[in-house]
């Protein structure tokens, strides 16, 4: 369930053989409907688990250094 005060971050994580050729990407939707996509190239052997919390922790970086993020004070991560 979304807030209205807060904003949303959806994360995943990929792998091909896990281990292998690896990605990563993350929505940030702010509450007035605003969203930014972050999606990186992983590394050439990497594991399903390191992608998914590298997302997580990439989207929470961007955030950091977002003045928009700012004017909030919760982020809900929604990750698999």
């Amino acid at each position: 369930m979304t807030s209205p005060h807060a904003i949303s971050v959806y994360t995943d994580g990929s792998v091909y053989n896990n281990p292998g050729p690896s990605g990563k990407g993350s929505v940030i939707s702010y509450p007035d409907g605003e969203e930014k996509y972050i999606c990186n190239m992983g590394y050439k052997n990497s594991s399903i688990n390191r992608m998914e919390l590298w997302a997580c922790v990439e989207a929470l970086r961007f955030l950091q250094n977002d003045p928009k993020a700012n004017s909030f004070n919760h982020v809900c991560i929604y990750s698999d």
